[in-house]
């Protein structure tokens, strides 16, 4: 039975895909490389730095890839302060699951400041009972450290928590885990290969009692968990 759940961050929570996506375009373009969302779209879920150090070797480009990232930190963080909404549901859902006294860990291949910054902004910070972010972990999603870590703190076995992602890496990390897996289909963030979630929802309102009761979930409190669908 799932005693616990694990958001993804990034697309699931925060609807910052399309930020992220122009962000990254705008970084690379003084140095005459265009991205395409294509190409930024398989990177969803992998974590900026990594990323950006196999952009930066793919297209030898003439800057360190930790400069680049240090000034990618500053544009993003001004620009989810400035323009970020939550993904549709979301906040409904993880306020839900706190309520009913489900213990929550957030994990994000994003660096801390952004997660606490999306969180507060949110009003959602003390839902989270732990948040595993890039800065944590040696191996960026698809490896499964990040879920493992996140089970561990939370004090579960990862086969007790269920993980709720919209990237192709994000849902192989955690099945790697050993989690099940909701797939969250994200229009902003491409085709994504979700097909190995353990259930696909266009719109997490859809994620509900009747949902969670398939998985099998059986918070740790015993309490009732009434998932509100507004």
């Amino acid at each position: 039975m799932f005693k616990a759940v694990i958001f993804d961050m990034d697309g699931v929570i925060a609807d910052s895909e399309p930020i992220h996506v122009q962000a990254e375009k705008d970084l690379f373009r003084p140095y005459g490389v265009e991205l395409s969302d294509e190409e930024l779209q398989r990177f969803m879920g992998f974590g900026i730095e990594p990323m950006l150090q196999k952009l930066v070797k793919t297209y030898n480009v003439p800057v360190q890839s930790d400069a680049l990232y240090a000034r990618h930190k500053v544009v993003l963080l001004e620009r989810m302060k400035n323009g970020l909404q939550p993904v549709p549901g979301a906040t409904d859902l993880v306020l839900s699951l706190h309520a009913g006294n489900v213990p929550l860990g957030l994990a994000t291949s994003c660096f801390r400041e952004m997660a606490l910054l999306v969180i507060r902004k949110f009003g959602i910070e003390t839902c989270f009972k732990v948040v595993i972010t890039v800065e944590d972990i040696a191996k960026s999603k698809p490896d499964p450290e990040i879920f493992l870590k996140a089970a561990e703190r939370l004090g579960f076995a990862p086969g007790e928590c269920l993980a709720i992602e919209d990237s192709a890496n994000g849902v192989r990390a955690a099945k790697a885990a050993g989690m099940a897996c909701i797939g969250f289909r994200n229009e902003h963030c491409g085709l994504q290969d979700i097909g190995g979630a353990d259930a696909v929802v266009d719109d997490l309102r859809k994620i509900d009692d009747a949902m969670l009761r398939s998985f099998g979930f059986m918070p740790d409190t015993g309490a009732s968990t009434k998932i509100s669908n507004g």
